[in-house]
C-alpha cells in the first residue's frame, strides 16, 4: 500500500513537472523565436538609412555634376562675372510658382527632391539648346558674324560699282561695318539676357533640390529611429507573452497536483489496512506448513556438498593428468624444434664445407669447384650463445637439448642479398678490401669454370688492393679484364660496358621467358652466359657522379642478368652531389666497421659477434689463383655440335632455293637457332669480320657444309676463293664438293679478278636468259625455264682485303666487279660473302660497296672494327670474348638487328664425312 500510494504520488509529481518542464521549454522557445526575430529585424534601421543615404548622395552628384555643367556653358559664352553678380533669387518667382502650380505635388522630400533633379536636368538642357547665345557668344562667334557681314556688304558693294569704282567698294565696306555692329549690338546683349535669364531658373532649381537633399536626410533618420523603437517593442511584448503564458501553466499544474494529492490519501488507509489483515494469515499458515520442509532441505544439502566433493577430486585428478600431458608435449615440441634448427644450421655448415674450399687441408691436383652457381657465398660466421636468446637456455633440466652455443654461417645470397657492402674508415678500410678479396677468391672456386668475369676498380690503390688476382690474366684475360681499373675516364667506360652487356642479356636472352639468369643458363647449356663481378674498393674514390649513378642502377638491376657487386664505402670522403648511399645499402649484406670491429647491419646478426674467414697464405692464395686460371681457360671454350644445325639424313638436299637461301649456321640464345638468310629484301650479301681465332674460318666451314647438306648442286654453287695461301676451301677441292664451281686454291690477285670476271659474265648470261622468258628474278626463271637448272651463286671470298693491298689496275678491276656483282647480282640470285679479319687498312672496298651488303657478322675483334664491321654508334661487337661467339645483323649494322649468337663448331674429321656421304649422292636427289 505505501508502495501504492508512493507511485501515485510520484506520478502527480511527474505529471506536475512535465508540465513545468514544458511551460519552461515554450517560454525557451518563444524567448528565442523573439529575440531570433529581434536579431533579424534589429539591422533594418540602419539598412533603411544606409540605402536612403545612398540613393540621396547619388542625386546630389547629379545636381553637383548639372550645376558645373552650367558653369561650364556660361564660362564658353563669356558670363561667369555676370551670373556671379545676377540676383537669380529675385528673377522669375513668379513664372517658377506657376510651373510648380501646374506638376502634381509629391508626397515625400525625396521624391520631391527627384522631380527637381528632372526639372533642372531639363533645364541645363535647355539652356544648351539656346540658338541665340550659341550663335553670337559661344567661342568669338559674334565677331566671325562681324566680319562676314562686313565682307558679304563690301563684296556687293564692289560688284555694284562694276568691280572697277574704288568709291564703290569704301561705300561697300562703310555700309557692312555699319551692319555688322549694328547686329552685334541688338543680338549680343539679348542672348547675355536669354542665357542669364536661364540661369537664373538653374540656380533656383540647384536651391531647391539641395534644400530637398537635407529635408529627405532629416526623414530617413527619423524613420530608421522609428522602426528601431518598433522592432524592439515587438521584442518586449513577445517576451512578456510567453512569460506570463508559462506562470499560468505552472500555476495550473500545482493546483492538478495538490487535488491529486488531497484524493489518494483515503485510498491509501483503506488499501493498507487490507493488507495487514492479508499478512497476518499467511503467517500463521506459514508456521504451520515449512519446519518440517526445513530439516529435510538440510540433509539433501549435506548429500549435494558430499557429491561435489567427489566431482572436484575426479576433475582435479584430470586436469593434473591433462597438464602432465600438455607439458611432455611442449617439451618435446621444444626439443625437437631446438634439434631442427641445430640439423638445419648443421646441414648449411655441411653445405659451405662441400662448396667452399680450406684453403689449408684441400690438395689442389683433386679438387673440382661445383657445376652449378652456390645458392650463397660464404664470408665467414655469427657464433650464438644460447644464454643470450631469451629462455634460450631453460631452467627445467628436462628442457635441456645440451647444447649451450649456436654457430650461424654469414653468407651473401645471390637472389635475396645479392651485393656486399663494407663502410669503414681509417684502419678498417684495410679489413673492408680483405672482405672484397675473400669473397672474390671463394667466388672464384665456387662458380663454374669459366662462368666467371671480374671488374676490378681501385683508384685509391692504384691496383694494389687486388695485384694477386692478376695472375688470372696470364691464363684467361676475361676472368680481370685485362687489368685492374684506376682512372675515372676508364671506370666509367667499364661500367657502360657492363651495361650494355645486361642490355643484351635483357633483351636478347631473358625477354619474359626467364626470371633470372641462372634459369636461362640451365636451358642454354654449351652457349651459357658467364657470371660477372663488378669489384670497388674504397667508393667514391675515382668515381664520378655519372659512375656513380652507373654503378647504382647496375648493383639494383644486375642480380637478374648474373652481375654481381662488391663494394667497399670509406666513410671519410664525400659522396658525389645529390647521391643517395641508401639506395646501395637497400637488400645488400652490409657490414659496417665500428668499435674495430665488423658489423652485420642485419636483423639478430647486429647483436651477434662476426667472425671473418681467413685468407689463405700469400703462397697459397697464388696456387688457387693458377688453378682457378688454368681451369677457367680450359673450360671457357664454348663447342655447340654441328649436329644440331644439320639436317637430318632424309632431308638432305630437300631445300628449295627458288625464293631464298636459309641455313642454320650457330645457337641464338636458349631455345632458338640463328640462320644466314640471303635472296629477300636488302639480305642479298654479307660481310664477315673477326681477329684471328675469332672462329671466322669455323662459321665459314659450318656455312659451305650446311647449304651443301641442305641444297643440292641445282639449288646452289659456290666460287670459294681464299687468299691465305688457299688452305682454308682446298678440303672442298680434294674432297670434290659437288657445289663447287670454282675453288681458287692459289692466293694470287690476278685468279681472284679472274674469278670476278667468270662471274660477271654469268651475270650477263641471266639477265639475257631473264630479258628472253621476260621474268624478273630467279624463281619466275625457275618457273617459266623449269627443265633449265639455274641455282643460286654464291661467292665466298676470304680475307678478301688482299684484293687491295696495292692501289693498282687490279683492286681498281676488282672492285668495278665486286660493285656490279652487289648491286646486280639480287635480281638474278648471286650473292657475295666477304669474310676478313680487319676492315681497316688504306686500300679497300669503297664504302658505297659495302653499304649495299645489308648482313653483318662480327665476330671477337678490335673496337675500331667493330664500328667498321656494324655501324659508327653500334659497337656492341666489342663485348664478345670467346671464339665463335658472334653478332648476326641484317639491317647494315644498325644497333636494332643485333642478334648474338654461338657459331657451331665443325671438326675436320666431321666435316670430312660430311663430303664423302655428299659425293655418295646423285644428282637427281633434288627434288626439284
Amino acid at each position: 500500500a505505501e508502495a501504492t500510494r508512493r507511485d501515485t504520488q510520484k506520478a502527480i509529481e511527474n505529471k506536475r513537472g512535465s508540465v513545468a518542464v514544458g511551460a519552461n521549454h515554450f517560454v525557451k522557445e518563444a524567448e528565442w523565436q523573439a529575440l531570433s526575430m529581434y536579431d533579424a529585424a534589429k539591422n533594418k534601421p540602419f539598412e533603411l538609412i544606409e540605402e536612403a543615404t545612398l540613393r540621396i548622395q547619388s542625386r546630389r552628384r547629379q545636381v553637383d555634376g548639372l550645376e558645373r555643367d552650367t558653369r561650364t556653358l556660361l564660362e564658353m559664352r563669356g558670363l561667369t562675372k555676370a551670373a556671379e553678380a545676377y540676383d537669380w533669387r529675385a528673377a522669375a518667382p513668379e513664372a517658377a510658382a506657376e510651373e510648380a502650380a501646374t506638376k502634381p505635388a509629391p508626397t515625400s522630400n525625396e521624391e520631391k527632391l527627384q522631380q527637381a533633379l528632372v526639372e533642372l536636368h531639363q533645364s541645363v538642357l535647355e539652356l544648351q539648346d539656346q540658338r541665340l547665345p550659341s550663335l553670337f557668344l559661344e567661342g568669338g562667334r559674334k565677331w566671325a558674324w562681324f566680319a562676314g557681314i562686313a565682307i558679304v556688304t563690301t563684296l556687293i558693294g564692289g560688284a555694284a560699282g562694276g568691280g572697277v569704282s574704288l568709291y564703290a567698294w569704301l561705300v561697300g565696306a562703310a555700309v557692312g561695318l555699319l551692319l555688322g555692329a549694328s547686329c552685334l549690338t541688338y543680338f549680343v546683349p539679348l542672348a547675355k539676357r536669354k542665357t542669364l535669364a536661364q540661369f537664373g531658373v538653374i540656380q533656383q532649381q540647384v536651391d531647391q533640390a539641395r534644400n530637398f537633399d537635407k529635408a529627405a536626410t532629416a526623414d530617413a533618420r527619423s524613420a530608421s529611429d522609428r522602426m528601431a523603437k518598433d522592432v524592439v517593442r515587438r521584442r518586449d511584448d513577445d517576451l512578456a507573452a510567453a512569460k506570463q503564458r508559462c506562470d499560468q501553466q505552472i500555476a495550473d499544474a500545482q493546483a492538478q497536483y495538490d487535488a491529486e494529492a488531497v484524493r489518494i490519501e483515503p485510498q491509501y488507509l483503506e488499501h493498507t489496512q487490507k493488507l495487514a489483515a492479508d499478512r497476518d494469515r499467511a503467517a500463521a499458515a506459514a508456521d504451520a506448513k515449512y519446519p518440517p520442509e526445513l530439516e529435510q532441505a538440510v540433509v539433501a544439502r549435506k548429500q549435494s556438498d558430499k557429491e561435489n566433493a567427489e566431482r572436484f577430486d575426479a576433475r582435479r585428478t584430470e586436469a593434473n593428468q591433462q597438464h602432465d600431458a600438455a607439458w611432455q608435449k611442449m617439451a618435446d615440441a621444444w626439443l625437437t624444434g631446438f634439434r631442427e634448427i641445430a640439423d638445419e644450421l648443421k646441414g648449411m655448415q655441411d653445405r659451405c664445407e662441400e662448396l667452399f674450399l680450406d684453403w689449408s687441408n684441400v690438395f689442389l691436383d683433386g679438387w673440382k669447384r661445383p657445376p652449378e652457381p652456390p645458392e650463397a657465398i660464404r664470408f665467414g660466421e655469427c657464433p650464438l650463445p644460447l644464454q643470450l636468446v631469451k629462455h634460450g637456455v631453460p631452467e627445467d633440466k628436462r628442457l635441456d637439448p645440451g647444447v649451450k652455443r649456436l654457430v650461424l654461417p654469414a653468407t651473401m645470397t645471390l637472389s635475396e642479398q645479392p651485393r656486399l657492402v663494407v663502410t669503414a674508415e681509417g684502419a678498417g678500410r684495410q679489413i673492408a678490401v680483405d672482405v672484397l678479396q675473400l669473397v672474390m677468391l671463394r667466388m672464384l672456386t665456387s662458380m663454374p669454370a669459366g662462368k666467371l668475369r671480374f671488374t676490378i676498380i681501385d683508384p685509391s690503390g692504384l691496383g694494389k688492393n687486388f695485384a694477386g688476382f692478376m695472375h688470372l690474366a696470364d691464363y684467361d684475360e676475361q676472368l680481370v679484364g685485362a687489368r685492374i681499373w684506376t682512372d675515372p675516364k676508364h671506370i666509367d667506360e667499364r661500367l657502360a660496358l657492363v651495361a650494355e652487356h645486361m642490355e643484351k642479356v635483357l633483351q636478347k636472352y631473358l625477354r619474359n621467358e626467364y626470371a633470372t639468369i641462372q634459369q636461362y643458363n640451365a636451358s642454354a647449356g654449351e652457349v651459357a652466359e658467364p657470371y660477372h663481378v663488378i669489384v670497388a674498393a674504397n667508393f667514391p674514390a675515382g668515381f664520378t657522379e655519372a659512375a656513380a649513378r652507373k654503378l647504382t642502377a647496375i648493383s639494383h638491376s644486375g642480380p637478374r642478368c648474373g652481375v654481381y657487386t662488391l663494394l667497399s664505402i670509406d666513410n671519410a670522403l664525400r659522396l658525389p652531389h645529390e647521391f643517395k648511399l641508401q639506395e646501395l645499402l637497400d637488400d645488400s649484406v652490409h657490414l659496417e666497421w665500428t668499435q674495430n670491429r665488423l658489423v652485420w647491419h642485419y636483423p639478430l646478426f647486429e647483436k651477434l659477434p662476426l667472425e671473418i674467414d681467413r685468407l689463405p697464405e700469400t703462397e697459397r692464395m697464388s696456387e688457387l689463383l693458377r688453378t682457378a686460371g688454368q681451369q677457367s681457360r680450359e673450360a671457357s671454350k664454348v663447342e655447340v655440335p654441328f649436329s644440331m644445325v644439320a639436317p637430318p639424313p632424309e632431308q638432305v638436299w630437300t631445300g628449295d632455293s627458288a625464293r631464298e637461301l636459309v641455313v642454320p649456321i650457330g645457337r641464338a640464345g636458349a631455345r632458338e637457332l640463328q640462320s644466314l638468310r640471303l635472296g629477300v629484301g636488302t639480305s642479298q650479301h654479307a660481310l664477315v669480320s673477326g681477329k684471328t681465332g675469332s672462329g671466322k674460318s669455323t662459321l665459314l666451314h659450318a656455312l659451305v657444309t650446311n647449304l651443301a647438306l641442305h641444297y643440292s648442286p641445282d639449288q646452289v654453287e659456290f666460287y670459294l676463293v681464299d687468299f691465305k695461301k688457299g688452305v682454308e676451301f682446298k678440303a672442298y677441292a680434294t674432297g670434290r664438293l659437288p657445289h663447287a664451281r670454282v675453288i681458287a686454291i692459289e692466293s694470287e690477285r690476278e685468279f681472284g679478278v679472274s674469278v670476278l670476271e667468270r662471274l660477271d659474265l654469268e651475270l650477263r648470261r641471266r639477265g639475257e636468259l631473264f630479258r628472253a622468258h621476260s621474268v624478273q628474278d630467279l624463281a619466275g626463271y625457275r618457273r617459266a625455264a623449269p627443265d633449265v637448272p639455274m641455282p643460286r651463286t654464291l661467292l665466298i671470298v676470304d680475307e678478301f682485303q688482299e684484293l687491295f693491298v696495292a692501289d693498282d689496275r687490279l683492286a681498281q678491276d676488282a672492285a668495278l666487279l665486286l660493285d656490279r656483282l652487289v648491286r646486280q647480282g639480287r635480281a638474278f640470285g648471286i650473292h657475295v660473302l666477304l669474310g676478313s679479319q680487319t676492315l681497316a687498312g688504306a686500300y679497300s672496298l669503297a664504302r658505297s660497296t659495302l653499304g649495299q651488303m645489308a648482313v653483318r657478322i662480327a665476330l671477337e675483334c678490335s673496337e675500331a672494327d667493330a664500328h667498321l664491321i656494324l655501324s659508327d654508334e653500334n659497337t656492341a661487337a666489342r663485348l664478345l670474348n670467346r671464339p665463335g661467339e658472334a653478332i648476326y645483323n641484317d639491317q647494315n649494322g644498325h644497333l636494332a638487328g643485333n642478334h648474338p649468337f654461338q657459331v657451331v663448331w665443325l671438326s675436320d674429321p666431321q666435316r670430312q664425312e660430311y663430303l664423302t656421304t655428299l659425293r655418295s649422292l646423285p644428282l637427281s636427289a633434288n627434288p626439284a
